[in-house]
């Protein structure tokens, strides 16, 4: 025979009341964090698509090969920096892509307001700068230029 008091009732709705923040807590947490590391993932994913051209064609702009490849992230949260220091072929260059990092669902704004989401590859210069010239022309170079 089973009993159902109410005081028991009672304490199961109170065990919901503080375990449910939790949970829910745990959901936001796990959803925030997922969308972090896709938009991490993304950033890396146009560097290293933009490294990979530059490597082979010099001329190519840098700023438009890493701002057009964005889906997760606005574009205008993003800087760029090219550092070629004028390097001869064979030598490496450096592109650095910076983006604020953007919440999903506002959970935890407070915590994560400024974090950033920052790559940067190193990459061979496989052809001269314009095809003919030695070296890359350091005027080349650009430092946390915003996407247009």
């Amino acid at each position: 025979m089973r009993h159902d008091s109410r005081a028991e009732r009672g304490a199961s709705m109170v065990e919901v009341a503080l375990t449910f923040p939790l949970f829910i807590l745990l959901v936001f947490g796990i959803i925030e964090f997922s969308y972090a590391t896709a938009q991490n993932n993304e950033i890396r994913r146009n560097a290293r698509e933009a490294t990979r051209e530059l490597g082979v064609n010099p001329t190519a702009n840098a700023l438009n090969l890493v701002c057009n490849g964005f889906d997760l992230i606005d574009p205008a949260n993003v800087r760029v920096a090219l550092t070629t220091a004028g390097a001869v072929t064979g030598e490496t260059a450096e592109l650095d892509v910076i983006a604020r990092y953007r919440s999903l669902t506002g959970f935890f704004d407070g915590m994560l307001a400024g974090v950033e989401l920052r790559t940067t590859h190193r990459f061979a210069i496989d052809q001269p700068f314009g095809g003919r010239a030695p070296r890359w022309a350091p005027a080349n170079d650009f430092g946390r230029t915003p996407c247009p």
